[in-house]
């Protein structure tokens, strides 16, 4: 079983985490997921809240609770994942972050408030220690509000129009390089990641199955699978399983592997 990584990670973790916990809080989840053997199978259910209906209630052996009948805005929130606490803003006083992830545990999350950089305006500042800065102006627009750094791991973007189809997309992050499938010979994959540092990525192509036309094929040596055909048409397209592991680097650039596909 190979576990993919970046290399220059170290910075990036408590990133990650942060962030794959913002998407599993932000999102409606739709599978629950058990490991075996380097093989990671995806189910689908239900929850008994309505509010809660296809989110996530297990992942690997740790619990997640939901906020259910407390706070209109939370909701359908997480309120913890095994024994690490997910709190949220309330107030009114800053409505750009009512409603956003305040802490994970014991890690503060900020934002940026106010009205000066309003392309900025709500999107994290900090989480625990780690500052995130964005690209503000007008002279490049295509990157305008995007993270220009993470704690001291710079990040990068594709400016200019020489590829439309990679304008403004992550060029780099610290010192591992990221390309884009450029040209017209695969449509269905034009502008969809290429390789990240050294591990590539590979797409279903072609007519075949068109439910999973354009999806992640491999990463690396992990082959990742879908339901295809008509016996079970409410998993048609959707991720069946991962042969193999994914770092949280990895998982970053590719959220629907986790998410709901």
């Amino acid at each position: 079983m190979k576990i993919l990584q970046l290399k220059e990670r170290p910075m990036l973790r408590p990133y990650v985490r942060g962030i794959i916990v913002m998407l599993l809080t932000s999102c409606f989840l739709s599978a629950s997921a058990q490991t075996s053997k380097g093989s990671t199978q995806i189910a689908y259910n239900n929850s008994v809240f309505s509010e809660l209906i296809g989110n996530l209630n297990s992942a690997d052996v740790n619990k997640i609770a939901y906020y259910s009948g407390i706070l209109p805005e939370l909701n359908g929130k997480i309120n913890a994942i095994g024994s690490t606490e997910i709190t949220y803003y309330t107030s009114d006083f800053y409505p750009e972050i009512k409603g956003k992830i305040k802490s994970i545990g014991h890690t503060e999350i900020g934002y940026y408030t106010g009205n000066f950089y309003p392309e900025i305006k709500g999107k994290i500042k900090s989480i625990g220690s780690t500052e995130i800065t964005y690209y503000t102006g007008n002279f490049y627009p295509e990157i305008k509000g995007m993270i220009k750094s993470i704690g001291s791991t710079d990040v990068s973007y594709y400016t200019g129009d020489f590829y439309p189809e990679i304008k403004g997309k992550i060029k780099s992050i610290g010192r591992t390089d990221i390309s884009y499938y450029t040209g017209d010979f695969y449509p269905e994959i034009k502008g969809k990641i290429k390789a990240i540092g050294n591990t590539e990525v590979s797409y279903y192509t072609g007519d075949f199955y068109p439910e999973i036309k354009g999806k992640v094929k491999s990463i690396g040596n992990t082959n990742i699978s879908y339901y295809t055909g008509d016996f079970y048409p409410e998993l048609k397209g959707r991720l069946k399983s991962i042969d193999g592991r994914l770092s949280e680097n990895i998982l970053l650039f590719f959220p629907d592997l986790i998410v709901r596909n």
